[in-house]
């Protein structure tokens, strides 16, 4: 008998499969190879693929190893973005929507 294939549609495996792709589109951005990135972050090639594939969340102290290194190249991108857990890419958008979203913007 064959087992059935189980499709998950929980918030944290989009936000996984969401960060996987954005890491993914960062690293060939960079122009790096899998192997290149990883050596760099100080991971295994394997363990970089199953970040990308969103099987396993990408741990904080990596993803800023990632961000540090993209400033380097002249790419700017927000940690939480690369993480999957905000939609804002870089810091100037993040200024631009807080200034059009804070409510207390103007003083009386």
């Amino acid at each position: 008998m064959r087992k059935k294939k189980i499709v998950r549609t929980d918030q944290k495996h989009k936000r996984k499969k969401s960060a996987g792709c954005r890491i993914k589109q960062l690293r060939k951005k960079l122009k790096f190879t899998q192997r290149e990135l990883a050596d760099r972050l100080h991971i295994g090639e394997s363990t970089l693929k199953t970040y990308e594939t969103g099987l396993y969340e990408m741990p904080f102290e990596v993803i800023t190893l990632l961000v540090n290194l993209a400033k380097t190249k002249g790419e700017e991108i927000r940690a939480e973005y690369l993480s999957g857990y905000s939609s804002i890419k870089t810091d100037q958008e993040y200024m631009e929507w807080y200034s059009e979203n804070w409510p207390y913007s103007e003083c009386d």
